[in-house]
């Protein structure tokens, strides 16, 4: 099997953990990146996942935007799908919060402007006019944001 990411990496392995229905599938893949003696890198893979396992994600404990910091408690976390190959879409479905980009430094940019524009909105609206949904997201957010800085 091939796994391609387009001008970042090939990585060829067989494995008896990937089932294949079609001519290919996509995979997340954990590397093990290693510096060689002669200062190049190895890239060596840990563990192979197939979409149905796993999906790429960003991580942040800290959400920063030009007029607010959001020190949070703990990480979270975005899912990145780039399924037109021509922009990054960035959601995380539990707070309603969906951005995009044509790069990836675009789309966490968006992200973090829609992570400030969300926590302020839920959290000025009052509970009793909130659907199920955002008042569920409204308890999560305002559970791991833990400090918030203005600029």
């Amino acid at each position: 099997m091939t796994i391609k990411q387009k001008d970042l990496l090939t990585v060829k392995t067989a494995t008896a953990n990937v089932s294949i229905e079609k001519d290919s599938v996509e995979a997340v893949g954990k590397f093990i990146i290693s510096r060689t003696a002669k200062g190049g890198t190895s890239k060596k893979l840990s563990h192979l996942y197939t979409q149905k396992e796993a999906v790429l994600s960003l991580t942040f404990d800290s959400i920063e935007t030009d007029k607010r910091f959001y020190q949070l408690k703990g990480k979270l976390s975005f899912e990145i799908t780039n399924d037109d190959k021509k922009s990054i879409v960035v959601e995380n479905q539990l707070l309603d919060i969906y951005a995009q980009g044509s790069t990836r430094l675009e789309a966490e940019q968006d992200i973090f402007e829609q992570f400030d524009y969300t926590y302020r909105r839920l959290t000025e609206i009052d509970d009793k006019k909130l659907s199920r949904h955002l008042l569920d997201a409204k308890k999560y957010i305002t559970l791991i944001v833990d400090k918030i800085k203005e600029k």
